[in-house]
């Protein structure tokens, strides 16, 4: 019986990664920095695991290396469904904290709580912080947050020229979680025009009651916007054909950028639109320094491009550089469960000394070409203008020639054809 896809590429990355040989023979740490993430659905399950049954198995992801920090994805075997009830999150801690131990032995100093891991621990991670004290745990919401609002900066500038356009409309979903929230309050600051909006009313009330920020609590009731910021994990988030039509302008492309941990246009509504969506993955980093094991095989795993990483990928990198080899002593003091202006500065500083910056836009593992929204004349999603009419009377004299019968009244004759 030949072995599952996923043994064979994780020996094969075992086998040609040349520093991690070099680590054991020099008796150094095998890793420094290690993902911990779950999976997204049952497909995923059954590419990562060879028994997808198995709840308690684990397996290892894409590895990759920055200036000599070695990072890597561990992998639990459970869904993003399976974490929304409450037998799945006990069994979900438990499996974390198995993996927190592997990272250990491993030699890592710092660990990212990724995907939808992220709240696992509440807002703060102290159980996790009291059992490892000399780890540092992340749920990388301050890379992610510094990423998304340079791509929402970018995508203004780029889309929307100021000669040309005036302020573009942009609706945040999710924004009461702690990544909408940092966004809405840096729009708020920027003079920006935007709303908020959110699938829990009560939470929406409350954030509306404690910040002030423009909310609406009906989607139908959200008029058309330019650009719509996804930081929403929920599913009654997502954006169908219908939603599309409401939000879009005519003539216009609808601009999203997904930041949550669903994505609110999936490969089915992108393909309905007709090209009427422009898409891009946000709160990504690249890096020309960045390398990936086996190349095209592991960032391709991810969906990403070459030398790119998600926003909280490269704040654990950061993290490990800002700590253990720059010494900054406020980056050991900061809680990195909390969205914070101080920490984002923290990690800009680390970002720039490791090159990361905004990667090229990409949307479900492609390169997104240009920036063009205008659609011109004609619009697929709506019905054409109508066609100018001959006034009803007397034909014209070419139409007259070709007609055997008379011109009856009140009846249109149609256009010759070419």
């Amino acid at each position: 019986m030949l072995p599952h896809s996923s043994t064979l590429l994780r020996s094969a990355l075992r086998i040609s990664h040349l520093g991690r040989h070099w680590r054991a023979l020099t008796s150094q740490a095998q890793l420094d920095v290690v993902f911990i993430d779950n999976m997204r659905d049952e497909a995923e399950r059954r590419r990562t695991f060879r028994k997808p049954s198995d709840r308690l198995q684990q397996a290892s992801g894409a590895r990759m290396s920055l200036d000599g920090i070695q990072a890597q994805v561990r992998h639990i075997n459970m869904t993003d469904e399976e974490l929304l009830s409450r037998a799945g999150r006990h069994l979900a801690r438990d499996l974390f904290v198995q993996a927190v131990v592997w990272a250990e032995e491993q030699g890592a100093k710092v660990v990212l709580l990724a995907g939808a891991t992220r709240r696992l621990f509440g807002t703060d991670g102290a159980e996790l912080k009291e059992r490892f004290p000399k780890m540092i745990f992340t749920n990388g919401d301050n890379g992610r947050c510094w990423l998304l609002k340079q791509d929402v900066e970018r995508a203004v500038q780029e889309a929307f020229p100021k000669p040309i356009h005036g302020r573009p409309r942009i609706l945040v979903l999710g924004a009461y979680g702690a990544l909408g929230q940092a966004l809405s309050l840096q729009l708020r600051a920027d003079n920006a025009d935007f709303v908020c909006w959110g699938s829990n009313a009560t939470l929406l009330r409350e954030l509306k009651d404690r910040t002030g920020l423009p909310v609406i609590e009906r989607f139908d009731d959200i008029e058309r916007v330019d650009i719509v910021v996804n930081c929403s994990s929920s599913p009654e988030g997502r954006l169908d054909f219908d939603r599309v039509l409401q939000l879009r302008r005519r003539r216009r492309k609808l601009m999203v950028i997904e930041a949550g941990g669903a994505n609110c246009v999936n490969v089915h509504t992108l393909a309905a639109c007709a090209n009427t969506v422009w898409r891009q993955e946000g709160a990504n980093a690249y890096s020309k320094r960045l390398r990936y094991g086996m190349g095209p095989l592991s960032w391709r795993q991810l969906r990403l491009g070459s030398g790119t990483v998600f926003g909280s990928y490269a704040e654990a990198i950061a993290l490990f550089h800002a700590v253990y080899r720059q010494r900054s002593t406020q980056a050991i003091r900061r809680d990195w469960f909390q969205i914070a202006p101080l920490s984002q500065l923290i990690l800009a500083q680390a970002f720039r000394e490791l090159d990361f910056r905004l990667p090229l836009p990409y949307s479900f593992g492609a390169p997104v070409k240009d920036w063009q929204l205008q659609l011109g004349a004609a619009d697929p999603l709506l019905p054409a203008a109508p066609e100018p009419q001959r006034p009803v009377g007397k034909p014209s004299p070419a139409t007259a020639l070709f007609s055997r019968t008379p011109w009856p009244t009140g009846v249109q004759a149609l256009p010759l054809s070419r």
